[in-house]
């Protein structure tokens, strides 16, 4: 958690959502948005089914759900699905959230930071077969670099960044 707070902070306010698929129990990512919202100058909130997405906002999935995108047919924005399915290993999944974002967006960047086994992974391929971006932390500066590793593996990172560079790379990117 604090390395994604690392990441965030000397960003300041984007010019698009960010969704966060931490791997967290049902009990803590509420606490884990309110921090983030506290320490941030962008809005932080954890995602409620049906929940419109706004250019700025940050959104972490709740825990023990996936959370994944979808295209209001209206608005044409971006609204949020919570659910316990698909059945993945892990909930909140990143697969679930990169594939719905190879569905539904114009263009996404992905993040793969530090964390335990393969998530991220093969719906990162989704993404990468689009030809947007994949980012995976630098394996050696991670806690546990099992999720980077994979996507690496994998052939679906376009950069394999330190968490300052990665930074910098969304800042040029998506900042405001």
């Amino acid at each position: 958690p604090k390395l994604i707070m690392d990441l965030l902070a000397p960003m300041g306010k984007l010019a698009c959502p960010v969704v966060i698929a931490q791997h967290m129990g049902a009990d803590f990512t509420a606490g884990f948005a309110s921090y983030l919202q506290g320490k941030l100058s962008s809005d932080v909130c954890e995602g409620k089914n049906r929940q419109l997405l706004e250019n700025g906002q940050i959104v972490v999935a709740p825990g023990g759900m996936n959370l994944a995108l979808k295209r209001d047919r209206l608005s044409r924005q971006f609204r949020i699905r919570v659910s316990h399915e698909p059945d993945v290993h892990v909930r909140p999944s990143v697969d679930v959230l990169f594939e719905s974002a190879s569905l539904c967006a114009d263009y996404a960047v992905g993040l793969v930071l530090t964390g335990m086994g393969i998530d991220g992974s093969v719906g990162g391929k989704a993404m990468a077969n689009k030809d947007w971006p994949i980012l995976a932390q630098s394996p050696d500066t991670c806690i546990v670099d099992g999720m980077p590793k994979a996507s690496i593996k994998a052939g679906i990172v376009s950069k394999v960044l330190s968490l300052q560079d990665m930074g910098e790379w969304l800042n040029n990117a998506v900042g405001e």
